[in-house]
């Protein structure tokens, strides 16, 4: 028997040949600070008049179905964040080995015409009884509709991301997991911000407290057609995705922050976590490159005895030249 608790949950997934079509967890397992995924269904019941004051039981009918929710966890290392950052952003990424050493580049950019349909996943919770029997409650079609990273002093980076699922099954069996040894995660003692006219001049910059950004991938999530029995056709992009974020900052070094702000001016911005070296050249390495920044808060202004603090909100646009937001990780994984 299991562990008849939270602590004996697992979460594993898999990229799907076809949009809701299962594939059984095989290569990656997460693990998860919380999980809040389930089954949705839509109900009719009647509102006929027949010399009756209670709905009859036989009017019921479950009309439409599907799933979703969210995940939040600590971002590792290694061990798969590439599968789910190439389900939400989209296109063809390959693990580039550096020279002739261990390490291995992924390049994941969001581009202007970068377009997620095609990108599901199977997702497997495992759910624990009091009993210890953990139950597999399997999403078939999962999309990544958004996710959010962020990351403050004396915390580690935490990814929580956005799910809708076409469909969920109790039938397959569950997958038992099989988690990487002995990984590390990203933490705040290893973060670094840049920022600069573009992304070649950006430079560290020296204040900021903490850090957050959001990617929303907007999409028609309610396809529900004759003939699909309820399910869902695999959700579209049908609006702007919306790429945002927000910095606490100390007020430093004025040029940084306040002045972009006043005069509304574009900037670039890099969020880097480096950790150990795998190679002569080549560390472990994390790294988000926003080339089209803009900041949308207020000027900064005491509000105590203490530091001055500015609160900083951006957005991040298209410059017409480069993807607008591109993750980039070197590590070990070979595979997404």
């Amino acid at each position: 028997m299991g562990i008849g608790s939270g602590l004996g949950s697992s979460l594993g997934a898999r990229a799907e040949s076809t949009y809701g079509t299962y594939l059984a967890p095989n290569l990656r397992w997460y693990e998860c600070n919380s999980v809040k995924l389930g089954k949705t269904k839509n109900v009719v019941m009647s509102k006929a008049l027949a010399t009756r004051t209670v709905s009859p039981a036989s009017r019921r009918a479950v009309t439409t179905r599907g799933g979703g929710g969210s995940f939040e966890m600590e971002v590792s290392r290694k061990g798969g964040l590439g599968l789910l950052l190439n389900t939400l952003i989209g296109g063809t990424v390959t693990p580039a080995q550096q020279a002739a050493t261990a390490a291995y580049l992924q390049t994941h950019p969001l581009g202007a015409t970068t377009d997620p349909f095609g990108k599901s996943l199977t997702l497997q919770l495992g759910t624990p009884d009091a009993g210890g029997t953990s139950r597999p409650y399997t999403h078939l079609g999962a999309k990544l509709t958004a996710a959010e990273f962020s990351c403050g002093i004396d915390e580690y980076l935490m990814a929580s991301f956005e799910v809708d699922s076409r469909d969920v099954t109790e039938a397959e069996t569950l997958v038992a997991p099989s988690y990487l040894a002995a990984t590390k995660a990203w933490h705040f003692g290893l973060g670094t911000i840049k920022v600069g006219a573009t992304v070649g001049a950006a430079a560290a910059v020296d204040g900021v407290r903490k850090m957050a950004l959001k990617f929303d991938r907007k999409m028609d999530v309610e396809r529900q057609y004759f003939g699909g029995g309820g399910l869902k056709d695999e959700p579209i992009l049908n609006d702007f995705t919306e790429i945002t974020g927000t910095m606490e900052a100390d007020y430093i070094t004025k040029a940084d922050f306040a002045d972009r702000f006043r005069d509304d001016t574009q900037f670039s911005l890099i969020w880097e976590f480096v950790g150990d070296v795998i190679e002569t050249s080549y560390s472990e390495t994390l790294r988000f490159t926003l080339p089209a920044v803009f900041l949308d808060d207020q000027s900064p202004s005491p509000d105590g005895p203490g530091l001055v603090k500015m609160p900083l909100k951006f957005t991040v646009l298209n410059d017409g030249t480069n993807a607008p937001a591109t993750v980039e990780i070197i590590s070990v994984d070979t595979a997404l």
